[in-house]
């Protein structure tokens, strides 16, 4: 008849499964240490091997210069507009590129009672003649007036408010931030995300528009 192990047996081998099994908990936890460094170490390397795109900067000159003028000639047809015309309300629309929704829009104020007693304005931040054209084809019907926002991402390349390779990725971690010492390290939001160029480009044209057209 088969006997129990002695006590002291069934103690040497509890504690020799316990062991093992803390050997291989603590390789695991060793290993996935060691991917992790590797992967943020890769991450670095790649943020700090990035480059910003390269930028026409003739091209960039014109499409300000051309923002310039047209903005000009808005502010004088806006101030003649309002001088002439008892406008009921003054519609101010922020857009930026999908052309059937701004169809959409366009085709939606077309249908309201006494539209044409209101003076609308189209804020743009993005020069695009296909939509500028979209919008003003419907100036027989609509009293439309365009502008465009002299702060877009579209017309400064890589320098503030677009984004630059040097910028903190917007979901980093602040302790990488603070290691990688990237742009904007010290200044997450809330919820700890750092700047997102095309987000911000929306608040920022929101309060420019508003200003630009009163």
């Amino acid at each position: 008849m088969a006997r129990w192990p002695s006590p002291k047996r069934l103690l040497v081998a509890v504690g020799i499964i316990w062991l093992c099994g803390m050997a291989f908990i603590f390789k695991h936890v060793v290993d996935l240490i060691t991917r992790t460094a590797v992967l943020e170490a890769e991450e670095e390397a790649r943020w700090r091997n990035s480059t910003d795109a390269p930028v026409d900067l003739a091209g960039l000159k014109s499409l300000r210069t051309g923002v310039q003028a047209r903005n000009a000639a808005a502010s004088l047809k806006i101030a003649n507009l309002i001088s002439t015309s008892n406008f009921s309300h003054i519609i101010v629309a922020q857009i930026h590129s999908r052309i059937p929704y701004i169809n959409a829009l366009l085709d939606s104020m077309s249908t309201v009672r006494g539209i044409e007693t209101a003076l609308i304005v189209f804020s743009h931040d993005l020069v695009d003649l296909e939509i500028e054209s979209a919008v003003a084809t419907r100036n027989a019907t609509l009293n439309i007036v365009q502008i465009y926002f002299p702060f877009s991402i579209q017309l400064h390349g890589n320098e503030f408010p677009a984004p630059g390779h040097r910028d903190c990725p917007e979901r980093l971690e602040k302790r990488k931030a603070a290691k990688w010492g990237c742009r904007g390290s010290n200044s997450s939001d809330l919820y700890g995300n750092y700047r997102n160029a095309k987000l911000s480009q929306v608040k920022l044209h929101w309060w420019w528009k508003v200003r630009a057209s009163t």
